[in-house]
């Protein structure tokens, strides 16, 4: 149990085939040693804290009854190091307390001082792991684990809350506050020093590009405004139930909840499970793209009774998706029914005289318009809409014997007027009334 030193012996691996033993006392108290063949290039000590207290613990605690302090205490810091593969102990002066290093070349040994030693400086750090803090100077409360985890941290200004776990996680990483790397290689692509990071990946080649580059996942809480707080996924996520055998009980609802903006960076899609586009945005924010193929000029969204889909609608009776009677085909748009509105319905119908050949005034308008008379009724049974209301109008096989051009007969076999088209009727009728009232004042 390394950090409690009482009368029991703790076995402690000097190298890959060789075990060496620890006795029980600290360094400077008459007794610690690591012995076997690997043993030579090993240091192991306790650091003082810097009120110069043996151990860093103070009385009055005294487990040993000797009256004396091993070490035991919130300042005490305990080393055990080597320098690598040159058959050397790793002689440095570490500075600080509460400090945890374990491995060749863990904390500090890649920087020295100017006198040529190592003096990395800091409290609370844990290194754990070959190489792991290797250019480490000074700051607090960092945990690497790992081999070669931290290894570049090395500015003088104080690093902290820093947190490497993996293999070569945060190597590029220089200095800088409240970062976490987890992964094998995790970590910034360039070596930079950085605040309030997250790095999680475990794909060490895939880590390449940009700040975040290939990352798993990167976070990132040092913006500000709409910046702050970001976090960037580079796969695919998976949001599922998670029932486990038929046990349902707390599971997750797999539902996504976003409380705020959904923001694509320069335009981007929304794809279904085949990966199809379902929705396209591009960087201007216009939606280029709606459901799976490419829609062709004219089609419109329709609903197939399964999904939407892009179709052609022609041929009515519900055809293409639209309810029965309607049809549409490019920029004809028919029903075959009713039309209610509860305000005006505007339309112009085409009148230009470029359009038309042929022009014949109507004949004989005060005889047609003796032929065909205006009416108040009532509808029955028979009309769906206006059945059993008050009606004024005209009869369509009336106006069919003057006007057969303005009357239709529906698929239902009842026939139509065209009401606006009687007007040409009408003024053809009160022109020739307004002839014969001249004719008239004339000769008196």
């Amino acid at each position: 149990n390394i950090g409690r030193w009482d009368d029991n012996e703790t076995a402690i691996e000097a190298n890959t085939t060789s075990i060496a033993s620890l006795s029980s006392e600290v360094a400077g108290w008459g007794g610690n040693s690591i012995s076997g063949p690997g043993s030579s290039v090993w240091q192991i000590y306790a650091q003082n804290d810097e009120s110069g207290t043996k151990g860093g613990w103070s009385p009055p605690w005294d487990p040993t009854g000797s009256g004396t302090t091993p070490m035991y205490g919130s300042n005490a810091s305990l080393y055990i190091l080597n320098t690598g593969g040159d058959g050397q102990k790793a002689n440095v002066t570490h500075e600080g307390d509460r400090n945890l290093y374990i491995g060749s070349e863990a904390g500090g040994l890649g920087n020295t001082t100017a006198s040529g030693e190592p003096n990395p400086e800091g409290y609370s750090n844990t290194f754990i792991g070959s190489n792991a803090a290797y250019q480490f100077i000074l700051g607090n409360r960092n945990t690497f684990i790992g081999h070669a985890a931290g290894y570049s941290f090395q500015n003088n200004a104080p690093s902290t809350r820093n947190i490497c776990i993996g293999n070569e996680s945060g190597t590029n990483l220089m200095g800088g506050h409240s970062n976490i790397c987890i992964g094998t290689g995790a970590g910034p692509n360039e070596y930079d020093t950085l605040d309030f990071r997250i790095y999680i990946d475990a794909n060490y080649e895939g880590n390449m590009g940009g700040d975040c580059g290939g990352t798993l996942i990167y976070g990132d809480q040092s913006g500000s405004g709409i910046n702050k707080n970001k976090l960037t996924l580079n796969a695919d996520v998976t949001i599922s139930k998670c029932i486990v055998a038929g046990y349902q009980s707390g599971r997750s609802s797999g539902n996504l909840i976003i409380e705020g903006d959904i923001i694509l960076d320069d335009g981007g899609s929304i794809k279904e499970a085949g990966g199809v586009e379902a929705i396209t945005i591009d960087a201007s924010g216009e939606v280029t793209k709606i459901g799976q193929g490419d829609p062709s000029d004219g089609q419109v969204l329709t609903w197939d009774n399964n999904k939407v889909v892009w179709s052609t609608v022609s041929g009515g009776g519900g055809g293409g998706g639209l309810p029965g009677g309607i049809t549409y085909d490019n920029d004809i748009f028919d029903v075959t029914g009713h039309i209610r509105a509860s305000q005006d319905i505007t339309a112009f119908y085409s009148s230009d005289r470029r359009l038309k050949n042929n022009l014949i005034r109507i004949s004989e308008p005060n005889e047609k318009i003796k032929k065909i008379n205006g009416y108040e009724f009532d509808w029955n049974e028979k009309h769906e809409m206006y059945k059993n209301t008050h009606d004024v109008g005209v009869v369509a096989q009336e106006i069919e014997e003057v006007l057969p051009e303005i009357v239709i007969e529906r698929d239902d076999g009842y026939k139509a007027v065209k009401y606006e088209k009687i007007i040409a009727l009408l003024i053809e009728s009160n022109k020739d009334l307004l002839k014969r009232v001249e004719n008239i004042e004339n000769k008196i």
